[in-house]
């Protein structure tokens, strides 16, 4: 069921300029939306978040995460299928079931691949065995798990396992590679993770378990390699001193095999400084000269002043993961120096020219969350242009309530004549007990949706090594094959709107402190035919106004007048006699004006 999204009116002025970007683009194959995924009483979210179909019919974009109940009770892998305009094809809820016991697993997603021959593997984590394995599942273009076709199984240790990302291994019939993290391997603290597995018969390569002499370590990204050092597997994530207390990005290449070089050049590097750094995804350059090199997005926080995160890119040598060849930081803009934290999440390079994003083959794009603009903790995703140089093209894009919720975007690919990114937000104003949702966005060749906010941060370069040297490595094998239960979760929410407005979440001055006005809410929403909303409404001054109600054909079905007291008001809405479908309340106080769209069914 699809159901739209509360909204607010815009500035003309940013209205007016995005219609300008957007027009360029009319013709273009990319429909620009943002839109949440989840059901209202839950929490959803995504942290590989989405990407382009291409092997199924039909295409659109796929998108995983996880599904925690609010009530309660365990989590479940949440995996999402749209269309390229963001209306949901399919979406399911999947639950492993102990065999044994028969109870339900903690089962949460954290990233999928699309197979070339269609259908898509995914990665997480479940304990549905005990303590928190690697999951493996393989479905196919209809989320459909077939007996004997698709592959439902788990890997680990005696103790905590899990899986954060993976990629299709192109140079290995049927297999993909996973990286993530355990506490089975060599000293009992956290190592990071590494396997290749057939995804049809559930085979292993191999698994294994990768220590940074006794630190606490994890693997976030992982690709394998095909410019330089074909079937290579490189992987990055972070590794934590516990004598420092401090975090530092590792970066890591094995062989096909998972063993890493001995001597130099080494295949494993730690670079950081003083405070805690981490990165967190790696792409290789596919464009020459440079061919090869590979490109790691992190965050940094050494050096930086205020202590505060910046962005942080790294590139190294084909040759040698220990040879840095560039540090970049990346954040805030120039009247702003260094407050806000910014975060670097995804990165992917261009295989086509974007000229309105000032963007060539070779340059990249990446993504992630900043609080630009915002108070601490107050977040919201982005995309931005990056050269081959790893600076800063031009103007980016923030995306989000643009106020003081929390929305990160994980994951970047490229799709026709634009972007899709995928992520969460905190944002869903149609229920307060709907704390986050999956959060997807499609912008266009000039990175816009068209209701987002502009953004031109600055850059540095930051003085740091890298400490080469290898790792110590376990080989990890058990596995097993669960029960599994599909349950269907299809409810979507438009976040944005062709009208390119949003929901208000202004912060005011009032005489005594800064207040947050949250307008409107309306409860239930979508409703049963014949039953009643209600609409809260909150201002900061006790004022009069009026409230209308327009169906999808613009008749005015109901209005009249309001008086708001004590800043707050709850108004009525009997749908007795409303047909089912989508409707428009505009609410009018002074001169603010908001309006919410509600949902109707039979």
């Amino acid at each position: 069921m699809l159901t739209p999204f509360p909204t607010n009116y815009r500035p003309l002025s940013s209205i007016l300029f995005l219609a300008l970007l957007c027009s360029s683009y009319q013709l273009a194959k990319a429909q620009p939306f943002e839109y949440l995924y989840g059901a209202t009483t839950d929490r959803e979210n995504a942290y590989a978040g989405t990407a382009l179909v291409t092997n199924c019919a039909g295409g659109g974009y796929i998108a995983i995460g996880s599904r925690f109940p609010t009530s309660g009770g365990n989590a479940d892998v949440y995996v999402v299928r749209t269309r390229a305009n963001g209306t949901v094809i399919w979406a399911y809820l999947y639950d492993l079931i102990n065999p044994v016991t028969q109870t339900s697993a903690n089962d949460r997603g954290s990233s999928i691949v699309e197979l070339p021959s269609g259908g898509f593997v995914l990665t997480g984590y479940t304990d549905v065995n005990g303590n928190d394995d690697v999951l493996l599942m393989h479905i196919d273009c209809n989320g459909q798990i077939t007996p004997g076709t698709n592959l439902v199984s788990t890997y680990g240790s005696t103790a905590v396992d899990g899986g954060l990302d993976i990629a299709f291994s192109p140079i290995s019939p049927n297999s993909v590679i996973i990286c993530g993290e355990t506490y089975g391997g060599l000293t009992g603290t956290q190592d990071g993770l590494l396997m290749r597995v057939d995804y049809t018969t559930g085979a292993l390569a191999f698994m294994r378990a990768y220590d940074n002499n006794g630190r606490d370590d994890i693997l976030r990204g992982v690709i394998e390699t095909s410019a330089a050092g074909p079937g290579d597997i490189v992987a990055t994530g972070s590794s934590f001193d516990q004598t420092t207390a401090q975090d530092d990005g590792w970066m890591l290449r094995t062989n096909l095999f998972g063993a890493i070089l001995a001597a130099p050049p080494y295949g494993s590097a730690i670079i950081g400084g003083s405070l805690n750094d981490h990165l967190n995804k790696v792409v290789e350059r596919q464009t020459p000269p440079s061919q090869g090199n590979l490109v790691f997005i992190g965050e940094l926080k050494s050096g930086m002043a205020n202590s505060v995160s910046d962005i942080w890119l790294v590139e190294t040598s084909a040759a040698d993961i220990c040879n840095v060849l560039l540090n970049r930081n990346i954040g805030d803009d120039a009247s702003s120096p260094n407050v806000y934290e910014d975060y670097g999440l995804d990165i992917v390079e261009a295989s086509t020219v974007y000229p309105y994003f000032n963007v060539n083959i070779g340059d990249y794009i990446i993504t992630g969350t900043t609080t630009y603009g915002h108070s601490p903790g107050e977040y919201e995703g982005f995309i931005l242009p990056i050269s081959s140089g790893l600076v800063p093209l031009g103007t980016g894009s923030l995306f989000g309530d643009h106020a003081t919720n929390i929305d990160i975007t994980f994951s970047i690919d490229e799709i026709p004549n634009g972007f899709i990114l995928g992520g969460w937000s905190e944002y869903h104003p149609m229920d307060p007990t709907d704390p986050r949702d999956l959060y997807q966005v499609a912008t266009n060749g000039a990175g816009h949706t068209c209701c987002d906010d502009l953004w031109n941060p600055t850059s540095g370069q930051p003085i740091l090594s890298a400490i080469c040297g290898p790792v110590t490595t376990r080989n990890l094998n058990p596995s097993g094959e669960p029960d599994y239960n599909r349950i269907q979760w299809t409810m979507a929410t438009e976040a944005c709107t062709t009208q390119c407005v949003f929901p208000k979440r202004a912060l005011e001055t009032g005489d005594d402190d800064l207040s947050i006005r949250e307008n409107p809410r309306a409860f239930p929403n979508p409703v049963v035919r014949g039953g009643e909303i209600t609409l809260q409404y909150n201002d900061l001054v006790e004022e009069s106004g009026n409230v209308s109600v327009v169906n999808s054909l613009g008749e005015k079905i109901y209005t009249n007048e309001i008086e708001i007291v004590n800043g707050s008001l709850s108004i009525p809405l009997q749908t007795k006699d409303w047909p089912s479908g989508t409707y428009i309340v505009e609410i009018t106080a002074g001169i603010d004006k908001d309006v919410v769209q509600l949902i109707v069914v039979e």
